[in-house]
């Protein structure tokens, strides 16, 4: 549903514990994070069909029910919390069409965070 997001989501996460380095674009060819020196591509999915497309010489980090049943690398986190976290992040404004994202804007919020901050928005 919000796949994109979610795997974002993991790729923060994944980075955030190990200290690993993001690639600057999102669409680096292969992989999408660089630990130790290793290049690496992150996967957030309870799908292990979906980790297929992944080239066999990379490795891959997953969701603890994929890595259950593969062997690739725990990330640490289920689909389901992952995808529980993101909802309730960003509620039901967020439609995943095609791998695009397009945030529906709860515009009283950035008002006020406007209002707050003193950015004169809104």
């Amino acid at each position: 549903m919000r796949t994109n997001i979610i795997e974002e989501h993991l790729e923060q996460l994944v980075t955030n514990d190990t200290g690993g380095e993001l690639f600057e674009h999102f669409n680096n060819p292969g992989t999408d994070i660089t630990i130790d020196g290793i290049e690496i591509q992150i996967k957030a999915t309870d799908s292990v069909s979906y980790i297929a497309s992944v080239d066999d010489e990379i490795p891959v980090i997953v969701t603890s029910e994929v890595a259950e049943k593969t062997d690739s690398i725990d990330g640490g986190y289920t689909n389901a919390e992952l995808t529980t976290t993101v909802e309730q992040a960003l509620g039901d404004g967020v439609i995943d069409a095609k791998g695009t994202a397009v945030d529906s804007i709860d515009f009283a919020k950035i008002h006020f965070i406007s209002a707050l901050h003193g950015t004169g928005v809104g």
